[in-house]
């Protein structure tokens, strides 16, 4: 009789586990992708940091020439592409 019971706790016991591992694993697994969009975004913050620092240092050399003389901004059209 006391054999039948601690089977059954055992049993019982290897059932919780199961579920445990399986609750653990699903948890890692969103950990996992959660770390790849986290890699995604500081990529494209990296890009983005560098297409505004471009772009920064264009409005800055179109104000320079402007300043210099090589065009006015009157007479010329400017084409703005997205």
């Amino acid at each position: 009789m006391f054999k039948k019971d601690r089977l059954g706790v055992l049993r019982d016991l290897n059932t919780r586990q199961q579920a445990t591992i399986e609750e653990l694993e699903k948890k890692v697994s969103s950990y996992c992708q959660l770390q790849g969009e986290y890699e995604r975004l500081k990529l494209s913050e990296v890009k983005l940091e560098k297409v505004t620092f471009e772009r920064d240092e264009l409005e800055f050399e179109l104000k320079r020439r402007e300043m210099k003389g090589d065009f006015n901004p009157l007479n010329t059209k400017v084409l703005h592409l997205r």
